[in-house]
């Protein structure tokens, strides 16, 4: 009667596992990497602080015109070392009524840039 209990058991412990009951290693989830950190890209976007409208130039390329008070969408740039030219015009002139800036998006990141209070 032994033996018959004991080859039962065993028949029961083997299909089950190697361990007879201990439970097997967690496996831990694989991490998902995010797409922006893949790609090296930002964000930005923009603002204008300014009492006239004006055309937002990213590396001399209009991007944006904005009324005054007005937040412009976001745009996807290469981010985390890139750098660029952030300037703005008063529409339909040839005003700069800001400075230039040397902008370097930060990866992952959205990163808002405003024109100077005119």
């Amino acid at each position: 009667m032994k033996r018959a209990l004991a080859v039962l058991l065993l028949g029961v412990c083997v299909p089950m596992g190697s361990g007879c009951g201990s439970d097997p290693a967690p496996v831990a989830p694989t991490p998902v990497t995010p797409q922006c950190q893949t790609d090296h890209t930002g964000t930005i976007s923009f603002v204008n602080h300014g009492s006239k409208t004006v055309d937002i130039l990213w590396n001399n390329a209009v991007l944006a015109t904005l009324a005054p008070g007005q937040t412009s969408g976001q745009f996807t740039v290469v981010a985390g070392g890139a750098q660029y030219v952030f300037d703005s015009v008063i529409t339909n002139t040839s005003i700069h009524p800001c400075q230039t800036l040397l902008a370097t998006p930060l990866q992952c990141q959205n990163n808002p840039f405003g024109t100077c209070t005119f």
